[in-house]
C-alpha cells in the first residue's frame, strides 16, 4: 500500500513538473536592421516576450499602430523587451535609415514546417 501510494505521488509530482513548465513563457528576438525587422514576423504565445535588439546604425523606437504601445529610444546594440498581452494589435512599426517605414507582426498561429 504505502509503495503504490509513493508512486502515485511520484507521478502527480513529475505530472505537476510538466505542466509547469510547459505554461513558461518563451522569448523570441526580433532583430532591428538597417532595412527591416529579422524576422518581420513572430510565432507567440500570450504570454511570451518579444526582445527587439538594434543591430542597425542608428537609434531605432518601435511602437504599435497608433502608438497604441511604444517603446523608448533603443539605443545601438540595446534591447527592448515587451511582454505579449491579448489586448496588443498584433502589428508593429519604426522608421529606420532614411526615413524608411519598417513593419513587422506577430502572430498566434503554429509557425510554418519549412525544409
Amino acid at each position: 500500500m504505502l509503495i503504490s501510494l509513493r508512486k502515485g505521488v511520484c507521478i502527480l509530482a513529475v505530472a505537476v513538473s510538466s505542466m509547469a513548465t510547459s505554461v513558461q513563457a518563451d522569448n523570441h528576438v526580433v532583430l532591428i536592421m538597417d532595412g527591416g525587422y529579422f524576422p518581420d514576423i513572430v510565432y507567440v504565445n500570450r504570454g511570451d516576450n518579444i526582445i527587439f535588439t538594434n543591430n542597425s546604425e542608428n537609434e531605432h523606437t518601435v511602437g504599435g499602430p497608433e502608438d497604441s504601445w511604444i517603446s523608448e529610444p533603443i539605443p545601438v546594440d540595446g534591447t527592448y523587451r515587451m511582454n505579449i498581452n491579448n489586448q496588443m494589435a498584433q502589428t508593429f512599426s519604426g522608421q529606420g535609415a532614411d526615413d524608411l517605414l519598417m513593419e513587422g507582426s506577430f502572430s498566434y498561429e503554429e509557425a510554418p514546417v519549412t525544409e
